[in-house]
């Protein structure tokens, strides 16, 4: 059976089962049950994964995750100075959250992968290219703000989140006879990263790590990789980068007054988890619990909405951003072969605009007979500095795509 009809059947059978006097109360264990309060906000949204369970499965995946890096030769924590480190400010932040008893862990992988993740239940990973690549690795502050932004996701469980959104839209589509899967994509949605921004400049805040280091981490990486949500697979999840410097400034001006010096636990931090003005004030329930559990389904999918929305905005300005890519740049190219044998393309891109272009993605879609696109493959080029007017060379090795019967090169993304 699925969760959508585990949900249905369990209060049907709370119906069946209860007298009149009782139903109320069964409503109300049935949505203590699908849709808990959030920790943070105090409101109840349905999220099909128990506590028991969040922990559970992210402890079994947690362990696949290092099994499977070392397989592939990959180190995990082996820095043991680093990893100290990253224990200890995770210790502290976990501290003044409002999920203190979870077993928190954290990890470092080997890996240059510019990235770091949880998977809910207090695991949480850091890979080697987040350190350099997006973090100072001398700024406690900024490992700090990464941390609290992963415990963020943790605390207020948007794991369970994601999926409950998902099954929101399930009944929502069956009950209007929908056969599309009409779901939002990312694992979690641009509100939810939003979200774990706020949670986690107020919790590194009250954990005595300064809130105004956070914008610089972005400022950063909007000048080193720009704003291309392609060149990090964030087109349907995260703030792009200038806009999460733009959000992030904002939030650091808010959390200044719970800060309480560099390594200073904010004394009240209990009081200020349940009101303050980065998360709000703790909601408290009222009535029915049938209207509980009646509520609850109507804001998950009312989130659900909101996700989707985020997406075809983020979808349409990407598809802008590509028109534009397109009319300010000239593109040129030709396939032959590289000196270790293999069919390259080598071509020439031109800045057609009045700016100095700092990085740009070239796709390469591979047609068949038809003009039908079988393949296409993005080739991003860094760092650049092409003034208005100028070009710069790129290459990729030609792939051998079947069904293929011919190349069609354009520009799909600029950014200044």
């Amino acid at each position: 059976m699925n969760a959508v009809n585990r949900i249905v059947l369990i209060f049907v059978l709370m119906a069946l089962v209860s007298g009149c006097a009782e139903l109320d109360q069964g409503l109300s264990k049935g949505s203590d049950i699908l849709a808990p309060r959030d920790y943070v906000t105090g409101k109840r949204e349905l999220n099909p994964i128990s506590e028991q369970d969040e922990v559970q499965q992210a402890t079994q995946a947690g362990e696949s995750i290092l099994a499977e890096a070392r397989q592939r030769g990959v180190a995990v924590d082996t820095d043991k100075e680093m990893l100290l480190r990253l224990q200890e400010i995770m210790n502290r932040i976990a501290k003044v959250s409002h999920r203190t008893n979870l077993p928190w862990e954290v990890h470092l992988i080997e890996s240059p992968e510019v990235n770091a993740f949880t998977i809910g239940g207090g695991k949480i990973f850091f890979y080697r290219g987040a350190f350099g690549g997006l973090i100072d690795p001398n700024n406690d502050n900024e490992i700090a703000a990464v941390m609290a932004h992963e415990i963020g996701h943790v605390v207020a469980r948007h794991t369970g989140k994601s999926m409950g959104q998902q099954l929101a839209a399930k009944i929502s589509s069956k009950a209007k006879k929908s056969t599309g899967g009409d779901l939002y994509r990312a694992s979690y949605s641009t509100l939810h990263e939003d979200e774990a921004d706020k949670i986690g400049v107020l919790y590194m805040s009250l954990a005595g790590y300064d809130p105004t280091d956070v914008p610089g981490i972005w400022a950063r990486a909007n000048k080193k990789y720009g704003s291309d949500p392609k060149a990090h697979n964030y087109a349907y999840d995260h703030s792009l980068n200038e806009d999460r410097f733009v959000k992030t400034n904002t939030l650091s001006v808010f959390a200044l007054s719970y800060y309480k010096g560099q390594g200073v636990e904010n004394a009240d931090y209990k009081t200020i988890l349940d009101s303050n003005n980065l998360t709000g004030k703790k909601a408290t329930e009222e009535g029915s619990g049938f209207a509980a559990a009646i509520k609850a389904a109507a804001d998950t999918y009312t989130s659900h909405l909101e996700a989707k929305t985020e997406e075809h905005k983020r979808q349409g300005q990407m598809q802008q951003d590509k028109l534009n890519a397109q009319r300010l740049s000239k593109v040129t190219y030709k396939m032959q072969n590289t000196t270790t044998g293999y069919k390259g393309i080598f071509g020439n891109i031109q800045n057609l605009s009045n700016n100095v272009v700092k990085n740009a993605t070239v796709t390469v879609l591979y047609v068949n007979q038809a003009g039908k696109v079988v393949h296409s493959e993005d080739v991003l080029i860094q760092n650049l500095s092409i003034l208005p007017g100028q070009s710069a060379s790129w290459s990729t090795l030609l792939k051998n795509v079947p069904g293929s019967t011919g190349i069609v090169v354009q520009t799909s993304d600029l950014t200044w």
